[in-house]
Parts: structure tokens; C-alpha cells; sequence
């Protein structure tokens, strides 16, 4: 009998013992997954709320570089909704319609390809280092004008 107690005794310290090890383990890989997943998000949304979908820019160099930042650039220059509309547009148009530009567009669209999109570019940080251009060159040609007269 006093066997049959140190038997039990042990397969039951056995089974708890296992039982708390691989609930445990279990435990951890999902709340490391649940970890993970939460990171992921996290990255996507900042990324999301701070980099334009379009041409790829941070809003650092928006709100540093270009009149109304990041929001209006968002909002006005490369609207997200814009590039689906167009895409629609094409889709929606006869091929035989289509202008020259559009031609190309629905094209590289049907092949997957991004070329026609303007990645790393963005009109309104080009103005402003052309406008800075152009005032230099202004400034020179007066200085040649008033040299000349």
C-alpha cells in the first residue's frame, strides 16, 4: 500500500510538473507572438502617419522643406485616392480611348510595374530648391544689368 502512495505521489508530481513546463512554454510563444504582431503594427502605423505612400518622403522633410508640410503634401500633391481613381479610370475607359500617357500607365499598371509612379520625387520639394535657383540667377542677371547700364 505504501507503494501504491509513492507511486501515485510521484506520477502526480510528474504530471503537474510537465504540465506547468509545457503550459509555460506555451504561454511564452504566445504572448511573444502577441509581442511581435503588436511591434508590427506599431511600425506600420508610424509608418503610415509619417512617410508618404507615393513618393516614399518622410514628413520630417516635408515639414522642413515644402510650404503647408507634410498634411497638405498628403492631402493635395499625392493623394493616395487620386492614384486609385486613375487606376479605375483606366480600367473603366476603352484601350482604343486611351491617350498616349494613359496608354503607358494602364500598361506598366497590367505589368505590375511602379515606373510611371513618382517614387523619390515630389514637385513641391523640387520648387522650392528650383525657386532658390532661380532667385540666384535673378540676382545675378540684375547685378550683370546694373554692371551694363
Amino acid at each position: 500500500m505504501e507503494l501504491y502512495w509513492i507511486k501515485f505521489a510521484s506520477d502526480v508530481g510528474f504530471f503537474i510538473i510537465v504540465k506547468i513546463i509545457i503550459m509555460n512554454i506555451l504561454f511564452g510563444i504566445i504572448i511573444d507572438t502577441f509581442a511581435q504582431l503588436r511591434d508590427q503594427k506599431k511600425f506600420r502605423d508610424e509608418d503610415m502617419a509619417n512617410v508618404c505612400f507615393i513618393c516614399s518622403f518622410d514628413r520630417f522633410t516635408f515639414d522642413k522643406s515644402s510650404e503647408g508640410g507634410f498634411t497638405r503634401h498628403i492631402a493635395k500633391d499625392h493623394h493616395l485616392w487620386y492614384y486609385v481613381y486613375y487606376i479605375v479610370h483606366l480600367e473603366a475607359k476603352d484601350p482604343s480611348d486611351l491617350t498616349g500617357i494613359e496608354s503607358y500607365v494602364a500598361k506598366c499598371y497590367e505589368e505590375a510595374n511602379i515606373s510611371w509612379m513618382p517614387r523619390q520625387k515630389a514637385l513641391c520639394l523640387q520648387n522650392n530648391s528650383e525657386h532658390g535657383e532661380e532667385e540666384d540667377e535673378l540676382a545675378k542677371l540684375r547685378g550683370e544689368l546694373k554692371k551694363n547700364t
